[in-house]
C-alpha cells in the first residue's frame, strides 16, 4: 500500500490555501522534479527548537480564531503543544521539522488556516489517505501526533533505504504520473537523492508546467499540486530546499552568504549564528560559481530587506529585530546605519529564513543584565527599581546574545535611589542616594544592608573610573536636626542625648530617609558605657574616652550591658584617666617589683591607701576575688589604719570586729579635730555594708596605750582606772584610733581621780 494524498484532495487544499497563505513569492521555474529537496536539508533536525516551531506557527496563524476545533497555535495533545510534538518527533526520527511544517501545510493547510475543523487534525499529514479511495482515510492513522509520527516513520525508513512497504521509486530515472488520471500520461524523472524519493513515495505525482506556472494557483486538468506546494512552501518559508545559503569554494576556507547573485563574506561564526544560518550547513560550490557572484563586501549583523527598502534590522540568535529609526540604530552602536554598503540588502528568500521578533526596544537584555542603549553605549540598569525610576517600567526589552552585537562600550551604570553598589574594581561598597555616591566602612555597610539591596556592577564604566565620592561614612554621622548616630556590626546607635560628649560628626542629610528605615538598636544616655570592636570597655565624657580599670570596677559601679561602638567612633576622642570603683571595697596590687603590697583605692581623690595588715581585708569587707594591678606610678599616700573617713566627713572606727561612727560635728565639738587627718576615705555606701555595733565613749592611743575621753573639744587622758570605771568605761566602748587622730585632737586636763 502506498501512503499518499489523493490529488483531488490536494487540489482542493491548494485552492483553499491560496486565499489565506502568507508567503513570499518564489519562482517556480527553478523547480527541479529530480531534486525537490536535498538529503542534508531533509534530515537536518536541528533547524528549529520547540519554542521556535511554536513561534513560527503562532506567527503564520496569527489570524486564526478557535472554532469547531482550536487553531494549530492553541492545539494540545496529551498536554503538549504542536511545537513540542513536532520537535520531539523530528528529533526521534532525525527529520527536519521544517519538512513536517511544509507537509502539514500542503496537505490540509493547518499552519495558516483561519478556521480549522477537527477533520484536519485527524488527517493532518494526509497519511493513510490513498488515491485509490479519494476522501476515505484509514482510521488507524487518525490523530495529529499519530499522523506526524507515521509520516516521520516513513520518511526515515526511506532515508535508511529500509521501508517495510513497497516503494516504486529509486535514485535514478523513474516513471512518474502527472496526475491520478493516467490518461494525462507519464514522465521520466531522474531522482538524484533519497529525500526526493521520499516525497514521491508520499505523493507520487509530478507537477506539470501549468501547475508550476500557476504558482499557488490552479493549473489545468492534468495538474497535480502536492509536491509543487511542498516545494513552494518550503522555499518561501525556509529558503532553498536544495542548497544552503552558506557557500564555500574548495580553494578557500572563507564562507560566504549567498543572497541572490551577491555573495557576502562572513568574518566569523558569530555572524553566522546571529542570523541563525548555521543550521543550514555549508554547501561546497565551484570556484567558477563563486566568482560568478557579485562581491557584496563583509556581512555584519545590521541589514535590510531588499524588497522593502528603508527599515533596518538587527540579526541575533536567528531572529530579526526592526529598528524604529536611524537614530535608534546609532544608539545601539551602529553609526553607519545609513550606509547601504554597511546595512546589506538581503533577498527575501534569505531575509525570511530568520524569525521575526518585533521592534527593537531602547532596552537591551544580555543574560541577566538590562541596558539602556543610548549614543552607542550600554547604560546598565542595576535593578528593576532603577528601570522604574528611569521610566522604562512598561517598555519591553530586546534580548541579545550574540557577541557581534555586544561590542558597545559600557557607560556609567544606573542604580536606583537608596541602594548599595559594589564594583568589581574595588572591594569598597557605596551608598547611592539622591544621585550621590558615599563610600561606606564595613560597619556602615552592615547597618544599611539590612534594609537596602546591594547591587553588583561588574562591567560598567565605573569599574575603570570609580564614582566620585560625596563622602566617606565610617562610623558617626550627624543630621542637621541635631541627631547623631553611630554604626557598628550592623547596629544603629543613637548618640543624640550625649552628642555634647562626642566630637562633631559630618552632617549628611542625604541619610535622613535611610536612617528612618530602621529603628535604633541602642540609645545612649549619660549613664551609658561602650564596648569597642576590639573589646575595650569605656565611658565617653566631655570628648574623652576613659577605660575601666577592671571588670570589677565596671560592675561595682552599677554598669551592666555596654553599647557596642566602632573603634573609628572614638578615634578623635582624647584619652582620659581610667575609671575605678574608688572606695567601694576594691583591692589592687602595685605592679612594682619593690612593693607589691595590697592597696585600696579610695573614692574621693582616687589615691590608693596601703593596707597595714591582711586582717583589714575582713574587717573592712574588702573584695579580694579579683585583685587588679596598679601602675607603679600610682603609689599609696597613706596607710589604712582602724580609722577612716566617708565622703561626708564622718570618721569610722573599725577595730576588732567593732564598728563605731563619729559624725563630723562630734569631731569638732567633742574632740577638737578641725582639719582632715591623714586617713583613707571610703564611699559611704561601702562603709554601710559594715554593721555598726559600738559607740565611741573613749579612745585609746595604740602606740602608748593611753585612754582618752573627749570633752569640750579636747582629749583628756585618763590616768586612773578607778576614774575610767566610774565614767562608764569598758572594753566595749573603748576603741583604738589611729595615731593621726590622737595627734589631731588637742590635749586637755588629765583625769586622775
Amino acid at each position: 500500500m502506498i501512503h499518499k494524498t489523493t490529488i483531488l484532495f490536494a487540489g482542493l487544499v491548494a485552492a483553499i490555501i491560496l486565499s489565506i497563505a502568507i508567503v513570499n513569492p518564489v519562482n517556480a521555474n527553478s523547480f527541479d522534479p529530480g531534486n525537490i529537496i536535498s538529503d542534508s536539508i531533509f534530515t537536518n533536525s536541528s533547524t528549529m527548537t520547540a519554542d521556535q516551531i511554536q513561534y513560527f506557527i503562532e506567527v503564520k496563524g496569527k489570524y486564526c480564531t478557535d472554532g469547531e476545533a482550536p487553531c494549530l497555535k492553541n492545539y494540545r495533545e496529551n498536554g503538549k503543544s504542536v511545537g513540542t510534538i513536532i520537535y520531539e518527533i523530528s528529533q526521534q526520527y532525525l527529520i527536519n521539522p521544517q519538512v513536517i511544517l511544509a507537509t502539514l501545510q500542503k496537505e490540509v493547510g493547518l499552519v495558516t488556516i483561519s478556521n480549522p475543523g477537527s477533520w484536519r487534525y485527524r488527517t493532518a499529514m494526509g497519511y493513510g489517505c490513498p488515491d485509490s479511495t479519494p476522501g476515505v482515510c484509514n482510521s488507524q492513522y487518525f490523530g495529529f501526533t499519530n499522523q506526524v509520527r507515521w509520516a516521520a516513520t516513513m520518511f526515515r525508513a526511506i532515508m535508511n533505504n529500509s521501508p517495510t512497504w513497497f516503494t516504486p521509486y529509486r535514485i535514478g530515472v523513474n516513471s512518474i504520473l502527472w496526475h491520478p488520471n493516467q490518461t494525462c500520461g507519464i514522465s521520466n524523472v531522474n531522482i538524484v537523492n533519497r529525500a526526493t524519493v521520499a516525497l514521491y513515495s508520499y505523493t507520487p505525482y509530478r507537477p506539470n508546467n501549468a501547475a508550476l506556472a500557476a504558482g499557488f494557483g490552479t493549473g489545468d486538468g492534468c495538474s497535480s499540486y502536492g509536491n509543487r506546494n511542498f516545494w513552494l512552501y518550503f522555499n518561501a518559508w525556509f529558503g532553498s530546499s536544495t542548497s544552503s545559503i552558506l557557500i564555500q569554494s574548495p580553494q578557500s576556507p572563507a564562507v560566504y552568504l549567498q543572497s541572490g547573485s551577491i555573495r557576502y563574506a562572513i568574518p566569523s561564526w558569530d555572524i553566522i549564528n546571529a542570523y541563525g544560518f548555521g543550521r543550514f550547513g555549508v554547501t561546497p560550490v565551484s570556484n567558477s560559481y563563486m566568482n560568478s557572484l557579485q562581491d557584496g563586501g563583509i556581512l555584519n549583523t545590521v541589514f535590510s530587506n531588499k524588497s522593502e527598502p528603508g527599515p533596518i534590522y538587527l540579526a541575533d540568535n536567528g531572529y530579526r529585530f526592526g529598528f524604529s529609526s536611524y537614530q535608534q540604530c546609532v544608539d545601539w552602536g551602529f553609526p553607519r546605519c545609513t550606509d547601504s554598503s554597511y546595512t546589506k540588502p538581503l533577498e527575501p528568500s534569505v531575509f525570511d529564513r530568520m524569525y521575526q521578533y518585533g521592534a527593537i526596544s531602547p532596552l537591551m537584555l544580555n543574560g541577566s543584565h538590562l541596558h539602556i542603549m543610548k549614543d552607542g553605549k550600554k547604560h546598565t540598569l542595576l535593578s528593576h527599581e532603577a528601570r522604574v525610576e528611569k521610566g522604562y517600567a512598561n517598555i519591553n526589552y530586546t534580548p541579545i546574545t550574540n557577541p557581534a552585537n555586544l561590542t558597545q562600550p559600557y557607560a556609567k551604570s544606573i542604580p536606583h535611589n537608596n541602594s548599595l553598589v559594589s564594583f568589581r574594581a574595588t572591594p569598597a561598597i557605596y551608598l547611592y542616594t539622591n544621585a550621590k555616591f558615599y563610600a561606606l566602612s564595613y560597619d556602615a555597610f552592615l547597618t544599611f544592608s539590612s534594609k537596602l539591596p546591594t547591587l553588583v556592577d561588574s562591567f560598567s564604566e565605573y569599574n575603570s573610573q570609580l564614582p566620585v565620592e560625596q563622602g566617606f561614612i565610617q562610623s558617626n554621622v550627624a543630621l542637621s536636626d541635631g541627631s547623631l548616630y553611630s554604626f557598628v556590626n550592623g547596629k544603629k546607635i543613637n548618640l543624640t542625648k550625649v552628642k555634647h560628649h562626642w566630637p562633631q560628626a559630618a552632617i549628611i542629610d542625604d541619610l535622613k530617609t535611610i536612617l528612618a528605615l530602621r529603628s535604633d538598636d541602642y540609645t545612649a544616655d549619660e549613664n551609658s558605657t561602650y564596648r569597642t570592636t576590639a573589646g575595650s570597655i569605656l565611658k565617653v565624657e566631655n570628648k574623652h574616652f576613659r577605660g575601666f580599670y577592671s571588670l570589677y570596677d565596671y560592675f561595682t559601679l552599677g554598669n551592666t550591658r555596654p553599647i557596642p561602638i566602632n573603634e573609628l567612633a572614638i578615634a578623635n576622642l582624647a584619652s582620659g584617666s581610667s575609671v575605678m570603683a574608688n572606695g567601694q571595697g576594691s583591692v589592687y596590687q602595685l605592679a612594682s617589683p619593690a612593693n607589691q603590697s595590697l592597696v585600696l583605692t579610695p573614692s574621693i581623690d582616687g589615691s590608693p591607701c596601703q593596707l597595714s595588715s591582711l586582717d583589714q581585708l575582713g574587717s573592712y569587707h574588702l573584695i579580694t576575688n579579683s585583685v587588679q594591678r596598679l601602675a607603679p606610678s600610682q603609689h599609696p599616700i597613706s596607710t589604712l589604719t582602724n580609722t577612716a573617713y566617708d565622703q561626708d566627713g564622718n570618721i569610722h572606727i573599725i577595730y576588732s570586729g567593732r564598728h563605731a561612727i563619729l559624725n563630723a560635728s562630734e569631731l569638732t565639738s567633742v574632740w577638737g579635730v578641725h582639719q582632715k587627718i591623714p586617713a583613707c576615705t571610703f564611699h559611704k555606701l561601702h562603709l554601710a555594708k559594715i554593721p555598726v555595733n559600738s559607740s565611741v565613749r573613749f579612745v585609746r592611743d595604740p602606740v602608748t596605750g593611753v585612754i582618752y575621753h573627749g570633752e569640750g573639744g579636747k582629749k583628756r587622758p585618763i590616768f586612773s582606772y578607778t576614774a575610767f570605771i566610774r565614767m562608764g568605761g569598758s572594753t566595749s566602748n573603748t576603741l583604738d584610733v589611729s595615731n593621726e587622730f590622737i595627734t589631731a585632737s588637742p590635749t586637755g586636763v588629765a583625769i586622775t581621780e
